[in-house]
């Protein structure tokens, strides 16, 4: 059910729900809503390259699984039924979600030696977080329980990023939190880098789901205004239920009772 609350701005500004008729077009509109997620999504790859290992295949580092939570509905494209695994690790909190992509959760099959099915995932990522033992860059572990952590970027995201291309030493105990905030900024700032790029200005999920139900609200306002000119012209008595309050109201009147889907902005 959508719904307009009057817990939020000003109640006298607020204009009143609208009912949603029982149709295709109804269905079809929330089931586009229901595509854009709630919560901002991110994908990242965990690499691990061991020592020696600069010019070889990266292996796969999971070492932060500690940090990341259970799955979840936002799987950031895996597939289960093929072949990317059963699991994935996510991290998220009341605004975001973090899917990781861990090439050692997903299977390997006998018709592709290289892997190629794994690294797609990693490949199409903005972000990798790169545990490096091979002492060159990135995430380097030091003396002391300590590591060093620094940002390779292209060079459009320089400006962007300048605030995190500096490199840190952080001990292990927060270095999972340091690096999973330092790999959000890179990738919302290579989001916005991408739309940018394409001339269409950067939108977040909320704003887009926002767009959504206005264009549903728009939509049914011409309809019910539409029909409203047609009774006129037709010289019909039949009062139109277009308010929300209004039906419920003459449903109980009725002692009928019901109950509705109500879109609002």
């Amino acid at each position: 059910m959508l719904y307009q609350s009057s817990t939020f701005g000003n109640a006298a500004s607020l204009e009143k729900p609208l009912l949603l008729p029982s149709n295709k077009i109804t269905e079809n509109s929330i089931k586009n809503l229901d595509r854009i997620p709630a919560h901002e999504t991110h994908k990242i790859g965990v690499l691990y390259i061991g020592p020696n290992q600069v010019n070889d295949e990266v292996g796969i580092f999971t070492q932060y699984k500690r940090n990341i939570d259970k799955s979840t509905h936002f799987i950031g494209g895996l597939d289960s039924e093929e072949g990317d695994g059963n699991f994935a690790y996510m991290w998220e909190d009341d605004v975001m979600q973090v899917i990781f992509h861990v090439a050692t959760l997903m299977p390997n099959h006998d018709n592709d030696p290289q892997a190629n099915k794994k690294k797609r995932h990693i490949g199409n990522n903005y972000v990798a977080i790169v545990y490096n033992d091979s002492r060159n860059h990135i995430i380097t572990p030091l003396d002391q329980g300590s590591n060093r952590v620094c940002v390779d970027c292209k060079p459009e995201l320089k400006e962007p990023l300048g605030h995190v291309m500096d490199p840190k030493i952080v001990s292990d105990k927060s270095l999972s939190i340091l690096v999973r905030q330092w790999a959000l900024h890179c990738n919302l700032a290579a989001q916005i880098q991408k739309s940018l790029s394409n001339k269409m200005p950067y939108s977040s999920n909320w704003l887009e789901r926002l767009r959504a139900i206005k264009r549903l609200k728009e939509k049914l306002q011409k309809e019910n205004e539409m029909k409203e000119e047609e009774d006129r012209e037709q010289g019909s008595g039949r009062p139109q239920l277009n308010d929300f309050t209004e039906f419920v109201i003459m449903r109980k009147k009725k002692g009928n009772g019901g109950s509705g889907n109500s879109v609002g902005d």
